[in-house]
């Protein structure tokens, strides 16, 4: 007798009906996506479309731009004043031009409507360090820029016990301007004075600009050794900016240079690849395609799977060898996209309850409340990458039954988390993020000229680094911001989210799908949507070439390294 067939499991060539999470169409998880990101724009929308928000932002903005100038003008006139040879003495024409420049930022902002009594402030102090007339004029306009700051900050609704007590420890407006009257008054301040009037001058807040006013005192009364020790004091925090600026300079030069050495290697390796093509009788497309030169170790193939005449499209790197690449990742579009909707909605939620504290902090100084956001930020991060993940885990369980659930460091291994040439990683890294410099520097001046006549707030970060005015803090906030920002961030959007848009957008839609997204959960819309999406997209590129989020890790943390440190050094005592 012939033995029938077993019918009791369908046939290999029919799918298997799928169950459960499995039967989720694909566009809901996108559309779950959208509507996550919906909110964060509207959230951001939001907070900053009042009309006193913008005209501060653009204040802080102007006042950035005013400090930067003052304080590298007095850095090169400082210097000037130095140097015994006139062969080593910069064009006076330079430091005259700068040092108007200086000015005039300021004088264009105490013309704005929004002004502060700060800025008055800083007007007369920076006439004072170039030795200009006009400084008793200046700081006759203090009193009325106090009573419009009284008034300004009585019209806000709901003032907080910490602004009402900010504003009582304010010195009073006849201490102040007896201050000002002394310093460029007519006589001399008596040695039995300083100590009073500089316990002023520091509850005054001036910043780097208290040099000047200390200068100012020692001098009219008689301590000239003093008066020089505060104006070297001021010329060492400006020559930190201005060096620092000199760096960067550098690391722009060097990336033009290596952006064009590239260009020539490419060009010259797809020339030679057309005379290789044009030889032969029937060259095959793929299998004997030509490999780029590496700048990295001569003789490693930078681009195996290069057809002729194809422009690749990141700068020649190392390639890793195939054991180095990762096991194939087994997490679909739906457990990807789900799973970093889940961090976007936790990230958001979880700071309300903390809204409840408010009333506790009200009292607190700004540099406290500063260092508790700090504190809050980095143990926040591990409960929102820890239900990100244990979502991606347990979603990837429910589609794949018959497999046991990855562990977590098969989960953290798979989404990029790992690295077998570390030292090289990181030198990718830099490598990249340099010759990124020049890019993102000409989108950045590219985007901010089309957005120009729209409103653009201010990363809240920026606020912190110009609060962070102790070691401590300025460490936490180096933590945050170039350590475990660029961890969590790389995981999710380069990690988990940039593979599942691969998939179905292929590698260049998904860069720059991930990119957008990326550049969208900025508080920097509009003008810094393009920058950043290009930054993303940068990252993106680097983690597909490498097959290890430590590379994007690495260019992520140096460009945000570069921002606080110019901000520390901007606002530097």
């Amino acid at each position: 007798m012939t033995d029938l067939p077993d019918n009791s499991s369908p046939p290999a060539d029919l799918p298997m009906r799928r169950r459960g999470w499995q039967n989720t169409p694909g566009w809901l998880s996108g559309l779950a996506l959208m509507l996550v990101l919906l909110c964060v724009i509207v959230r951001t929308g939001f907070t900053t479309r009042d009309a006193g928000s913008v005209e501060e932002t653009d204040a802080i903005e102007r006042a950035f731009t005013a400090v930067q100038i003052t304080k590298t003008a007095y850095a090169l006139n400082r210097v000037e004043g130095l140097v015994r040879s006139p062969q080593k003495a910069k064009s006076p024409a330079v430091r005259e031009h700068l040092t108007e420049d200086a000015l005039d930022a300021w004088r264009q902002i105490t013309r704005k409507p929004f002004v502060h009594t700060s800025d008055w402030r800083r007007l007369g102090l920076t006439l004072s360090l170039f030795q200009r007339p006009g400084v008793p004029e200046v700081f006759s306009h203090i009193a009325a820029a106090r009573a419009v700051d009284a008034a300004r900050l009585a019209k806000e609704k709901g003032q907080t016990a910490r602004s009402r007590k900010a504003q009582a420890a304010e010195v009073p407006v006849a201490e102040e301007v007896a201050l000002w009257k002394a310093l460029y008054g007519a006589k001399p301040i008596l040695p039995e004075h300083i100590t009073g009037f500089r316990t002023v001058i520091g509850r005054l807040h001036l910043g780097w600009f208290e040099h000047a006013a200390l200068a100012q005192l020692y001098t009219r009364a008689g301590q000239k050794a003093q008066a020089n020790v505060e104006l070297d004091a001021a010329y060492q925090s400006a020559s930190l900016l201005t060096g620092f600026n000199s760096f960067k300079v550098v690391l722009l030069l060097l990336g033009s240079l290596g952006l064009l050495v590239c260009g020539l290697l490419l060009f010259v390796n797809r020339l030679s690849a057309l005379e290789k093509v044009t030889d032969r009788d029937s060259p095959p497309l793929y299998a004997e395609s030509p490999r780029s030169p590496t700048l990295w170790s001569p003789g490693t193939p930078a681009y195996p799977n290069t057809y002729p005449g194809a422009l690749p499209i990141v700068p020649p790197l190392p390639s890793l060898p195939e054991s180095a690449l990762p096991a194939p990742l087994r997490f679909s579009y739906r457990a990807r996209t789900v799973a970093f909707s889940v961090y976007m909605a936790v990230f958001m939620i979880i700071g309300l309850p903390l809204r409840l504290l408010r009333p506790m902090v009200e009292n607190w100084s700004s540099g406290a409340l500063t260092r508790l956001n700090t504190v809050l930020e980095i143990v926040l991060y591990l409960p929102v990458v820890f239900i990100a993940i244990w979502v991606l885990r347990r979603l990837t369980a429910a589609e794949n039954p018959d497999e046991p659930t990855p562990t977590w460091r098969e989960t953290f291994t798979a989404l990029g988390l790992t690295s077998q040439r570390p030292l090289e990683d990181i030198g990718v890294g830099a490598f990249n993020y340099v010759l990124l410099m020049p890019l993102f520097i000409a989108v950045t001046a590219f985007s901010g000229w089309i957005f120009r006549h729209y409103h653009t707030p201010i990363n809240p970060v920026q606020f912190d680094s110009m609060m962070a005015q102790s070691n401590v803090d300025r460490l936490l906030l180096l933590l945050v911001t170039a350590v475990a920002a660029p961890i969590v961030e790389e995981l999710m959007f380069r990690g988990l989210l940039y593979p599942a848009l691969k998939n179905n957008w292929g590698k260049i839609g998904g860069a720059l799908f991930s990119g957008a997204v990326f550049a969208v959960v900025h508080p920097t819309i509009p003008s810094g949507f393009l920058p950043i999406m290009l930054l993303g997209v940068a990252l993106a590129l680097t983690y597909e070439r490498r097959a290890s989020l430590l590379p994007s890790i690495v260019m992520h943390g140096i460009h945000n390294g570069l921002i606080l440190f110019t901000i520390f050094f901007l606002f530097a005592r």
